[in-house]
């Protein structure tokens, strides 16, 4: 269920119906214009084989080369009707809305290595001069000081940092910028953690 707009789900649906094996272990987050009641039945495990979807809120371990890599995962956007209610209380239509209870969940849980968020921090996008990104975003990062954080929902490659945390803003996949591969996570051994100050 994606909207044409953006691409629509592409091959999404056979792969499912099939239950191909994505090419390199995937993680995702809900997006606000996924299927929201399809990502939270699945949320928290494969999908399909190396597909994962990571549950709002949450942080997952992820094994990778021998390493473990701690992920925050807070995906969708942000409502103001909705943004101070629990998140059992969502209606169904509105799983797509993050709450501050997902945010204080990722904060109490926190250190971890990446955060990956749908919406943007501000500072990031802008658009006739307004700044599009969320400040709940941005305390977020600076709370918990992942080495990196990423989000997509504008769909175009931004590059910066907010204090000692890279942040990047993902294109879509078919464009420069969409995808990115983290070769220095796989030598956690060697490179030093970042100092916290939570």
């Amino acid at each position: 269920k994606a909207v044409t707009k953006h691409g629509g789900a592409g091959e999404f649906p056979a792969w499912l119906r099939e239950g191909r094996r994505a090419p390199i272990p995937t993680y995702a987050i809900l997006g606000n214009h996924d299927d929201a009641k399809l990502f939270y039945e699945y949320a928290g495990r494969e999908i399909l084989p190396s597909l994962h979807l990571l549950a709002q809120g949450e942080v997952a371990s992820i094994v990778l080369g021998g390493n473990t890599v701690r992920v925050g995962a807070l995906g969708g956007n942000y409502s103001p009707r909705y943004f101070k209610i629990k998140p059992a209380e969502l209606p169904t239509g509105k799983l797509k809305h993050y709450t501050e209870s997902h945010i204080a969940k990722l904060v109490e849980d926190a250190p971890f290595d990446i955060l990956l968020v749908h919406e943007a921090p501000t500072g990031f996008v802008t658009r006739d001069g307004v700044d599009l990104g969320r400040p709940e975003i941005r305390e977020l990062i600076e709370k918990t000081q992942p080495r990196y954080a990423f989000f997509g929902h504008h769909h175009r490659y931004v590059e910066g940092m907010i204090e000692n945390t890279t942040v990047i803003g993902l294109a879509d996949v078919q464009n420069d910028g969409g995808l990115h591969v983290l070769p220095d996570l796989r030598l956690r051994k060697v490179i030093p953690p970042l100092k916290r100050n939570i």
